[in-house]
C-alpha cells in the first residue's frame, strides 16, 4: 500500500470512530444534548 492509501484509511477510520463514540455517547445520556 502506498502512504496516500494508508492515510486515507487512517482519515476514514479516525472520522468513524468519532461517529461511533457520538452516537454511544448520546444512547449512553438518553440523547441529551
Amino acid at each position: 500500500m502506498e502512504e496516500n492509501d494508508v492515510a486515507t484509511v487512517a482519515s476514514k477510520l479516525q472520522v468513524a470512530m468519532v461517529a461511533v463514540a457520538c452516537r454511544w455517547r448520546d444512547g449512553s445520556e438518553g440523547g441529551a444534548q
